[in-house]
């Protein structure tokens, strides 16, 4: 048990301030001695100040000189179990007495003198036998020796949580499978799978997954808030995550399981690195570019703004937590749900809400940020029936938080609904306003027979409107939103046009060819959508 403590004591950082303390300095301390709790209080310090790389390296130290010395103690008692068993008890033939003729040891002499009877060997009774098998019992020592191990190791894991729960998630992937191999590796060594340290690493990963959800959900807030609701290029880095989240379905990348293996050398580079802020060369189109780089999901086409670039780390991030660690699923998917949750309401309040004019600065918003965030809309609609499949792979049907994917999938689908009745709002109100100037007409006195002003503008709005659309959006969205504006125009004119009141002869002639080179400019323009 000694031994055992000795040997994670002996990696651990130095219990005093100065680790390159001399005796000659310790001596002129005013004879100072720190007692236990000082010293447990600067190894605490000492433990917490080192870096993730050294904090590898002390478990590994660890864990590799514990497994080597449990396993010279199983070989020690299993040798020590035979000498203990091959010991017999008197023989009966010592107990009878000596048949006549047979010969007799010598006496020996003794120091005063006298003779007295050989000494025989010391034989054990089959009492003092049960009791050394017993002691030497292998399962329980080397269950022992397992206890104390984790319990010391367990103490060093508490002293580091709140460093743990902030890794880098590469990292913490390591961190959790060398402890899950060294509790594998006690259990296969003395039978006794340790509940204490598998205790402290399950608390400790659910606590990593609330804390890594936590910061993800912030981090994506504040990219939508500095997002300036531009289409981004899609490059290569960023199709190389799409891959990797589409092909998940069907097969884990070997991106996502790299924590895993242990003993490869850490990249360092974490899975959910920082995303590209706005305003960056990485996330912006060259200048004067007239297409933007599309990212596409099953041949179809996304043009997207830089927060929704920005989604894909975090989404594989969870993807690949999961795909390491299946049984964390029912709580990472909620927290990664809940990254998707806010992506959802906090756009809805920066462009639907016209947030973005006070948040991001933009001094209005515009068909075209309503076109991008329905686009960003379709494109994480589209990548959720992945994410769902994916975690479904590993989890099986059987986990409840499954169908979180199809709820937050119908809201991202209401608030898409939403922006695209925004846009038909917006074209009905412009013709309800071009309609009041073509009720100002005096068609009485109107001259010539061209297109009447209201008739050029609107027309010149939708064409606008759907030159928009049509470079943000996928075609069965232009065409749902065109022909709702379609519908929308002809109840609004039809109605209008039909109130024109003329008084004179003349004038119902003009009225008739202008209202029918109007509504001709009119029908010209929406049938060519």
């Amino acid at each position: 048990m000694k031994e055992m403590k000795g040997l994670i004591r002996k990696h651990l950082p130095s219990s005093s301030d100065d680790d390159t303390e001399s005796t000659a300095s310790a001596s002129t301390r005013a004879g100072k001695q720190l007692n236990q709790q000082e010293k447990s209080a600067i190894l605490a310090r000492n433990l917490r100040a080192i870096d993730d790389d050294d904090a590898e390296a002390l478990l590994l130290n660890i864990y590799t000189g514990v497994s080597e010395a449990l396993r010279r103690l199983s070989v020690q008692v299993k040798v020590l179990l035979d000498v203990s068993s091959s010991f017999s008890g008197p023989s009966s033939r010592a107990a009878s007495p000596e048949p006549s003729g047979s010969p007799r040891s010598p006496r020996m002499p003794a120091t005063d003198g006298q003779l007295r009877p050989p000494r025989s060997p010391t034989m054990p009774s089959a009492r003092l036998q049960d009791e050394l098998v017993q002691a030497l019992d292998m399962s329980s020592l080397l269950g022992q020796a397992v206890d104390v191990a984790q319990t010391q190791a367990s103490r060093v894991l508490k002293v580091r949580a709140e460093q743990t729960h902030h890794q880098p998630l590469e990292r913490f992937l390591r961190y959790f499978t060398i402890n899950r191999l060294f509790a594998d590796e006690c259990e296969a060594i003395s039978g006794r799978s340790g509940q204490v340290l598998k205790n402290i690493v399950n608390t400790q990963l659910n606590a990593f997954v609330q804390s890594h959800g936590d910061t993800e959900t912030q981090n994506i807030a504040q990219q939508l808030d500095a997002d300036q609701w531009d289409a981004k290029d899609f490059q290569d880095k960023d199709s190389a995550v799409l891959s990797r989240i589409v092909n998940g379905m069907n097969a884990d990348s070997a991106v996502w399981t790299k924590g895993t293996r242990v003993w490869e050398e850490s990249s360092d580079k974490a899975i959910n690195g920082k995303p590209i802020t706005n305003g960056t060369s990485d996330g912006a189109a060259p200048a004067g570019k007239a297409q933007v780089k599309a990212a596409y999901i099953d041949e179809t086409r996304y043009i997207l703004v830089q927060s929704a670039i920005n989604l894909l780390p975090i989404v594989d991030s969870f993807m690949a937590l999961i795909a390491s660690i299946p049984s964390i699923a029912p709580i990472a998917i909620p927290a990664l749900v809940e990254v998707l949750r806010t992506f959802n309401s906090r756009s809805s309040q920066l462009i639907l809400g016209a947030g973005a004019t006070r948040i991001a600065g933009l001094k209005n918003i515009t068909t075209k940020h309503l076109a991008l965030a329905s686009q960003a809309l379709s494109f994480i609609i589209a990548l959720i029936p992945y994410m769902r499949e994916s975690a479904k792979r590993h989890t099986g049907a059987r986990v409840e938080a499954l169908g979180e994917f199809d709820k937050v999938k119908r809201l991202y689908q209401d608030h898409q609904m939403g922006i695209h009745d925004k846009l038909v709002e917006i074209m009905t109100a412009r013709a309800a306003a071009h309609i009041k100037d073509m009720r100002r007409i005096d068609f009485d006195t109107l001259k010539g027979d061209e297109p009447n002003r209201y008739a050029e503008t609107l027309t010149k709005e939708t064409g606008t409107l759907h030159r928009v659309l049509s470079r943000h959006l996928t075609e069965p969205d232009v065409h749902s939103i065109m022909s709702q504006i379609s519908r929308s125009y002809k109840e609004q004119w039809s109605k209008a046009f039909s109130e024109v009141r003329v008084e004179t002869t003349d004038g119902k002639e003009r009225s008739v060819q202008s209202i029918s080179s109007d509504r001709r400019r009119l029908l010209i323009e929406l049938l060519g959508f």
